[in-house]
């Protein structure tokens, strides 16, 4: 998937996305959101985005998932990188109960 956006201002944003087949859960219970990050039934695993004017200091880049036997996300590592140096800065884990 490719996404790509500017403001009034000029300044811009674009990136492109690779899923998984497994199950999103948010999908399923259809949460929305401005973003639409849980429009796709399958769950991101990369992202690799530009921006040009303001830019962020970290952005996601690595998504591993852990899964239960039905396919469903038990767990979440999100690797987050430095947008201008590129070097890896943290780690966020989610922990999915159902």
């Amino acid at each position: 998937t490719k996404e790509s956006g500017i403001s009034s201002a000029g300044a811009s944003e674009g990136g492109t996305f690779e899923y998984d087949n497994n199950i999103n859960p948010y999908y399923l219970l259809g949460i929305q959101d401005i973003y639409l990050r849980y429009n796709s039934r399958n769950n991101m695993i990369q992202q690799n985005k530009s921006y040009s004017g303001s830019m962020p200091s970290s952005i996601p880049y690595r998504f591993n998932y852990t899964y239960d036997d039905a396919g469903y996300p038990v767990q979440l590592l999100k690797n987050f990188r430095s947008y201008s140096s590129n070097t890896h800065l943290y780690t966020e884990k989610t922990v999915y109960t159902y």
